[in-house]
């Protein structure tokens, strides 16, 4: 937790700000995943249910969202076809 709490400059809209470690690590993650391979975008949420479950939990108010993931050649699927794919792909690219 210390590492992840201590600062580091980083470079955003060509401004240079400190942030927490663990933000820009997010933000990094964030970044890959969305130019990134299925995988990365996979990894990605497995990082956010990891380090911060309380963004995947459930609110007390109910508020309808559909998620729709787009790879980058751009097809569109939902979590579920999204999930099932990427362990399609992981399966293809095991040795």
């Amino acid at each position: 937790m210390e590492t992840l709490n201590q600062r580091v400059q980083v470079r955003e809209n060509g401004k240079v700000m400190t942030i927490p470690l663990r933000d820009a690590y997010i933000k990094k993650l964030t970044e890959k995943a969305m130019n990134g391979t299925m995988r990365e975008m996979l990894a990605f949420l497995k990082e956010i249910e990891r380090f911060a479950p309380e963004m995947l939990e459930n609110e007390t108010t109910a508020i309808a969202v559909e998620v729709q993931f787009v790879t980058p050649d751009g097809e569109r699927m939902d979590k579920d076809e999204f999930l099932r794919k990427s362990k399609e792909s992981e399966k293809s690219t095991t040795p």
